[in-house]
């Protein structure tokens, strides 16, 4: 085999290192904790790593940031039912009751959540019913529709959201057919917040972010059904209702921290 030198040299169809210099907007397609590692960059730019330019995903011109997704932490049932067949209904805590739980216990962790901070412009949420569950059967799509979503609550500095997901948002997002008229009412919050959460799995936001989906419990009156034979104080059973309720939210949100702890989010 004869050696013989190279007397032109082609252009690379993939981006060299010095592409970073004239064309910056390259980190933009970079998720943001990379953008501010040093190392990160340069492994990339060194191994031509940065072949973003040239095998630009398609949805690339509308994607601004990487929205992460908590799994959901079931702490309390989240389901119950009123009616005739009610023997022992669920006590709801109002939006205003569980945000003051979440925003106490997020502190510990050195979260400061703040209301009407972050508003996703499109995502697809639940189509709820009067009676039965969000949650499709196997092999079916769960019913939803888009719409804009102002979240409950974000920590501005560390771009750390929650949505708490409500009596008020179950009656909200219902499905505008009409449906099956009854006299029994049945809420699948739980249900409702897992379809919530892989709308948001997909949403898209201005920056990155984290977010977790949490619920209300829905915790019963009555703890044992045998105490209504000895006569209820009703009043004394809401409240210690919502105590129980109130417990299982922060179970949520210790639930968020830690995972927020084992990924690096703070």
């Amino acid at each position: 085999m004869r050696v013989q030198p190279v007397r032109r040299y082609t252009d690379p169809r993939y981006p060299a290192a010095s592409a970073l210099d004239t064309h910056p907007e390259l980190l933009r397609l970079l998720p943001r904790r990379w953008r501010s590692n040093s190392l990160v960059l340069a492994g990339l730019a060194a191994t031509g790593g940065l072949l973003l330019a040239g095998c630009r995903p398609s949805w690339a011109d509308t994607f601004e940031g990487e929205l992460k997704v908590a799994p959901i932490f079931t702490h309390g049932d989240g389901r119950g039912a009123f009616g005739c067949v009610a023997v022992n209904p669920p006590v709801f805590l109002s939006e205003e009751e569980a945000r003051g739980v979440i925003i106490e216990e997020a502190k510990t962790a050195g979260i400061v959540f703040e209301t009407d901070v972050l508003t996703l412009p499109e995502v697809r949420v639940p189509e709820t019913t009067e009676n039965g569950s969000v949650l499709p059967d196997e092999g079916e799509e769960p019913r939803t529709k888009v719409r804009e979503l102002k979240l409950d609550g974000t920590d501005r500095e560390r771009r750390i959201s929650f949505e708490y997901v409500s009596q008020d948002d179950y009656e909200a997002w219902k499905a505008d057919d009409g449906g099956p008229m009854s006299t029994v009412s049945s809420f699948d919050l739980i249900g409702t917040a897992k379809v919530l959460r892989d709308g948001l799995a997909v949403a898209h936001a201005a920056e990155d972010g984290t977010v977790a989906v949490l619920y209300d419990p829905m915790e019963r009156y009555l703890e044992d059904t045998d105490q209504v034979a000895g006569g209820v104080d009703w009043q004394q059973a809401e409240k210690d209702a919502k105590e129980r309720a109130k417990a299982q939210l922060r179970k949520q949100v210790k639930g968020f921290i830690e995972w927020l702890k084992a990924e690096g989010v703070i």
